[in-house]
């Protein structure tokens, strides 16, 4: 219900709550003692009926009053105009003065004993509609416990958040030093330490200091490639902060704009779309590499023991060699010509005292009954 309407039920409802009692007290045949009494009471009545309209109704639609929630802040406006700040956060106060030193501005949080208020959070903020709260549009990305990303849909808020807060974003398509766009999510922590400068100073707070980080991490990540950085990603985070402290950036932020930018860290670093196939090519292709490389060496190991052996045992090494070649030969189905040179000469060395032709054909004979019974090669 809008708020005009809020306001006239509710002064229909006191109407009607002191018609009542005018009534009782003035047409009803009573006694003057029981007359007070019914007026005394339609009083009290009233009263309570009135605080319960304010607190359950005027003040949670921002109706003359409102609530200010532990650790915000809410500012009000006159006519559009900034008129004061209201804040509810114990162990807090606006300072009244700027310091000689300039480190303390008007507005801005600082620790000190406030006074306290018998009804908390509620507050009055003047006379509604020359007075309101002021309303405005905000978004935001937060980081629960658990590092789960919770992102907030833009909406209509009338408060900012006081207490130290954990936000999260993402600068998309910035380049490693190979020129490969990445996506760098951010994981920075906040503080707002003067709520004038933060709500009227920049149209939203929180998108001006992502804009203003966003040329930094650009420019760091340049330094180095995507490889190096995802080794220590910590790195990157430490490189952030010390670019925005270099360009003072970090020191602009608190004094023109009361935001105090106490950390920034990243989360993670990825390829940007349409270059995730790509590095996940180039990693498997060296995964392959680092394999054909280590199968060479084992390789190279085997032939060099095998071969080893073989020249231990002379020509008769080499033939038994020879023939086990023939064997191991996969070809299911084909057929292999297969000419020795010197095959004579080396059977004679073999076995000496038989004649090379009895040899080979023993020798190819059964060879050539093995290989047609077990492997279906033709010799």
């Amino acid at each position: 219900m809008k708020r005009g309407w809020i306001l006239f039920w509710s002064v229909l409802m006191e109407l009607v709550v002191f018609v009542a009692v005018y009534s009782v007290s003035e047409f009803l045949p009573v006694s003057t003692s029981w007359k007070v009494l019914v007026i005394f009471s339609g009083i009290a009545g009233t009263i309570v009926l009135g605080f319960c309209l304010i607190y359950f109704w005027w003040a949670p639609n921002n109706l003359f009053f409102t609530f200010v929630p532990e650790g915000r802040a809410m500012a009000v406006v006159r006519g559009d105009a900034f008129k004061e700040i209201l804040m509810q956060w114990q162990g807090h106060a606006l300072a009244a003065a700027t310091t000689p030193d300039g480190k303390v501005d008007i507005g801005d949080i600082i620790e000190a004993s406030p006074r306290r208020r018998c009804f908390g959070g509620l507050r009055y903020y003047g006379f509604w509609p020359l007075d309101d709260i002021y309303l405005y549009s905000f978004g935001w990305t937060d980081i629960l416990e658990n590092g789960q990303v919770q992102p907030h849909d833009e909406r209509m808020i009338d408060y900012i958040v006081l207490k130290t807060t954990l936000y999260y974003a993402r600068v998309p398509q910035a380049e490693d030093k190979q020129k490969l766009p990445l996506d760098v999510d951010l994981v920075f922590t906040v503080r707002i330490i003067n709520t004038y400068k933060a709500l009227f100073r920049a149209q939203n707070w929180l998108e001006f200091l992502v804009n203003t980080m966003t040329p930094a991490v650009r420019d760091v990540l340049t330094k180095k490639t995507f490889d190096e950085w995802i080794e220590k990603k910590e790195d990157l985070g430490d490189r952030i902060w010390k670019e925005l402290e270099e360009k003072g950036l970090i020191r602009s932020l608190r004094s023109e704009y009361g935001i105090v930018l106490l950390g920034v860290g990243v989360k993670d670093i990825n390829p940007g779309e349409g270059f995730r196939g790509v590095t996940m090519k180039k990693v498997v292709a060296e995964k392959d590499k680092e394999a054909t490389i280590v199968g060479a060496q084992a390789e190279k190991v085997r032939m060099e023991t095998v071969y080893k052996v073989v020249q231990e045992f002379g020509e008769t090494g080499k033939l038994v060699r020879a023939l086990e070649a023939l064997e191991k030969s996969p070809a299911q189905g084909a057929k292999w010509v297969v000419a020795t040179p010197g095959l004579a000469d080396l059977l004679s060395t073999a076995f000496p005292g038989r004649a090379v032709e009895s040899l080979l054909s023993d020798e190819l004979k059964r060879l050539r009954e093995s290989l047609e019974k077990h492997m279906n090669i033709s010799v």
